[in-house]
C-alpha cells in the first residue's frame, strides 16, 4: 500500500500538534467591583486640646475591588487625622474626610480648650500686719500651675 506524500505530511502534522505543549485555559479577568458608599461610625466629634479619638470607615460593598481609605482634615491646625485617629491640636472646628473609590464621608470635629481645674490655693505670705486705713497685696499659688479654671 502506498501512502501519498500529502497524506504522510498530514499525519505527521497531526501527530506534532497532538503531542505539542498543552495550553492552559485562559481565566477570565474578574469584574472590577466599584465602591458604592463610605460611612463613618461618628458624624460629629467633640474633643479637648490634646485628646485623640478613633474614627472607623466602612466601605460598601464589602467585596469592592479597592477598599483603600484615605483620610484628610480641612484644618490641620485644629485637628489632624492619621489612619482614622483624630488628634485635637487647638480650639476650633475641622472636617475630617474619609475617601475610598471616589466616595467619601465626613465627621465634624469641634475642639475646645482643655479645662484644668484648680486643686489647691496657697497664700505665699502668711504673716501680715495691717493698720487701719492701709491695704496690702496678697499673693497666692495655684496648683496645678497649668490650671485654666
Amino acid at each position: 500500500m502506498r501512502i501519498s506524500a500529502l497524506a504522510a505530511l498530514a499525519a505527521i502534522t497531526t501527530l506534532f500538534v497532538a503531542c505539542g505543549p498543552k495550553e492552559e485555559p485562559i481565566e477570565p479577568t474578574p469584574a472590577k467591583v466599584e465602591v458604592t458608599s463610605v460611612t463613618l461610625n461618628q458624624a460629629t466629634l467633640a474633643l479637648e486640646t490634646g485628646q485623640t479619638s478613633s474614627l472607623t470607615a466602612t466601605v460598601q460593598p464589602s467585596n469592592a475591588t479597592d477598599k483603600t481609605v484615605t483620610w484628610s482634615s480641612s484644618n490641620a491646625s485644629v485637628a489632624t487625622v492619621s489612619n482614622g485617629t483624630v488628634t485635637a491640636a487647638s480650639e476650633g472646628t475641622a472636617t475630617i474626610t474619609a475617601t475610598a473609590g471616589g466616595k467619601s464621608a465626613t465627621c465634624q470635629v469641634t475642639v475646645s480648650k482643655k479645662v484644668v481645674p484648680v486643686t489647691a490655693i496657697e497664700f505665699i505670705e502668711t504673716d501680715h500686719s495691717v493698720y487701719i486705713g492701709k491695704s496690702i497685696q496678697l499673693s497666692v499659688k495655684l496648683t496645678p500651675s497649668n490650671a485654666t479654671e
